[in-house]
């Protein structure tokens, strides 16, 4: 791995953007293509991403669970708004890449329509590393280059929607760098950090959809943004959910004492907590949402929790985070939803393609796969299936690409890596992403606080939203 000393100008043949599951999948899947590769991430690669802190569970057609009932219940879960192309790919595939993983070092605990890698981590609170560590030392083994941590501000281009040949970035110095290549993936992630309220690490910014957008992509589904529903409630000091399954143990009532899921659990079809977990975690969070506004609270009674399941310590720990406490952390917390994924992003065709020559898109970043809503457990096949897809698309373009290091360098000198990465940033921002009716005037550019601006969006941009709270968060 590089730190931020890095020379003015990086030449490869595919470079990967990105330090999460979709980036180091795309980067091994590239290399093994016998390609020159480079992964350059604002983080250090395989740590600190929303794959490194995920549950580390795969939904896949396995061990019973047939492609055509994984379809089913991705496209049912998603309201039908899917791309039924992504979704045929991603339930056909999913066992496929998860066998292609395991022969890359990564282990996996199965059963019926799922897979795990929890046991893999270094500890269950990030148990997604038991994916990225492998998929790092994979990286090593194959070759790829990996650089840290550098922010990527640009995408390189002669024009706009023109061919895209690598990546402006800036490291914490301040010093510029261009990394150069002739096929170019962006993994990015998410942009839970908009929100207020969010399980998403620190830096899920949302960088990859403004780069596309700077570079003539487009974007899908932005509206739909997954929550998760039993999150620790506002004041309580920290940012954490409770898996939906304790439903199955512990009651959830409104603040004047009442149960509300067993009637709506029948009415969504659904038997367990576990399902609304799966299938059911945008109704789940409306309901909450919808419930706490018109009786003041929702609390989880983790008192009702046996004592056969209060011995494991993972769960006892969640139960201290939600606000338990830490004396006995089983007691009565209030709950409400925490954004938790983004559904909507880039659009892309089944092989990663962006319709923007040389840019390809693979994991969060991307829409369409989901849909109006994610199937717990898809994410990471998600990030597989198309990670690898795009990796190896990326490579036998840039492998069929005529031009060579040199014309790639020679065109390099329009972006002079001394340029004043945060001017630029201000530059584009100045054209506006988004065409409101009128050129912005700098006098009125916004200025509220990050602090601000994510209070905002958890408040009007959440699991319940209507016209006049979206007008007013577009004003504001």
């Amino acid at each position: 791995m590089q730190g931020t000393a890095v020379a003015a100008t990086v030449v490869s043949d595919v470079l990967v953007i990105g330090g999460g599951g979709a980036a180091l999948v795309a980067a091994c899947a590239a290399a093994e293509r016998g390609l020159r590769v480079t992964l350059v991430s604002k983080k250090r690669p395989g740590f600190g991403s929303c794959t490194a802190y995920a549950g580390g569970g795969f939904t896949v057609a396995i061990e019973g669970l047939s492609p055509e009932r994984h379809r089913e219940l991705t496209l049912e879960t998603g309201r039908g708004l899917n791309d039924p192309d992504l979704v045929r790919v991603l339930t056909a595939e999913g066992p496929a890449s998860l066998d292609r993983l395991a022969r890359w070092g990564v282990g996996f605990a199965r059963r019926k329509g799922s897979a795990s890698v929890r046991q893999q981590a270094p500890n269950p609170m990030v148990a997604g590393m038991g994916l990225t560590l492998p998929l790092v030392e994979r990286c090593r083994q194959l070759g790829v280059s990996l650089y840290y941590p550098f922010q990527v501000y640009r995408l390189l281009q002669k024009e706009f929607g023109g061919r895209v040949y690598g990546a402006a970035v800036v490291g914490r110095d301040g010093a510029t760098a261009q990394f150069l290549a002739r096929s170019t993936i962006l993994a990015t992630g998410g942009g839970g950090w908009l929100y207020a309220r969010t399980d998403n690490p620190a830096g899920t910014t949302g960088d990859g959809y403004w780069l596309a957008l700077q570079a003539g992509a487009r974007l899908r589904d932005m509206e739909f943004v997954q929550f998760y529903p039993l999150g620790s409630a506002p004041g309580s000091g920290t940012t954490w959910f409770m898996d939906a399954q304790i439903l199955d143990h512990a009651r959830l009532t409104d603040g004047n004492g009442e149960e509300f899921l067993p009637e709506l659990f029948r009415e969504w079809g659904i038997t367990s907590g576990r399902e609304a977990n799966l299938f059911a975690r945008d109704r789940l969070s409306r309901a909450i949402v919808l419930r706490q506004r018109a009786t003041g609270r929702v609390v989880l009674h983790l008192e009702d929790v046996p004592a056969e399941i209060r011995r494991d310590p993972e769960l006892t720990h969640i139960a201290r985070l939600l606000g338990g406490g830490e004396d006995d952390p089983w007691q009565p917390v209030e709950v409400l939803p925490v954004q938790h994924f983004m559904s909507g992003g880039v659009a892309i065709d089944a092989w990663g393609r962006t319709g923007v020559p040389g840019l390809f898109a693979c994991g969060e970043v991307t829409g369409g796969v989901h849909g109006a809503n994610r199937v717990g457990g898809n994410a990471l096949t998600e990030l597989a299936v198309f990670g690898l897809r795009a990796g190896e698309q990326a490579a036998e373009e840039a492998a069929a690409t005529a031009q060579d290091p040199e014309a790639l360098t020679a065109k390099a000198h329009a972006f002079p890596a001394t340029a004043d990465a945060a001017h630029t940033v201000r530059l584009a921002l100045d054209r506006q992403v988004v065409d409101l009716g009128k050129p912005m005037d700098p006098a009125e550019t916004p200025s509220f606080s990050v602090a601000a601006l994510r209070q905002l969006a958890f408040e009007l941009l959440g699991p319940v939203r209507d016209r006049e709270g979206l007008l007013t968060a577009l004003r504001q």
